[in-house]
């Protein structure tokens, strides 16, 4: 031992030396790693989401259907009665621009072969 040297200072000289000299040698290398390839090309999308809105419009479909011995009196009766309906309608917060008839027809009721008065059926939607 050379004097003043410690001997943890001539361990680690030791063993620094004998690890150049495996290397040094090219008895034991260390394979290198195979090369790695870069990732495949990826787009990930994730979300999650809600939406919630006030409904604004509805069909709906009612009419009334109403009989009687003349066309005139029919529609005279069942005139009355849409005006009611329409007054409902009307209460509910429905405004009258957003109610419209969709059609009317007057038919006359026939019993074996014979008129029996008549009958209009209009549909509102």
């Amino acid at each position: 031992m050379t004097p003043g040297a410690s001997p943890r200072l001539i361990g680690i000289i030791l063993g620094l030396a004998l690890a150049g000299a495996s290397t040094a040698g090219g008895q034991e290398r260390i394979p290198e790693p195979p090369p790695m390839r870069p990732p495949e090309p990826a787009i990930l999308v994730s979300g999650s989401g809600t939406a919630s809105a006030r409904h604004d419009t509805a069909e709906v479909g009612a009419g009334v259907i109403t009989q009687a011995a003349t066309a005139a009196d029919a529609m005279a009766l069942n005139n009355a009665r849409m005006e009611k309906m329409r007054s409902a309608v009307a209460a509910l917060g429905i405004a009258d621009r957003d109610v419209q008839t969709t059609s009317i027809s007057v038919a006359p009721q026939r019993r074996q072969g014979r008129a029996d008065g008549q009958q209009p059926s209009p549909t509102v939607g």
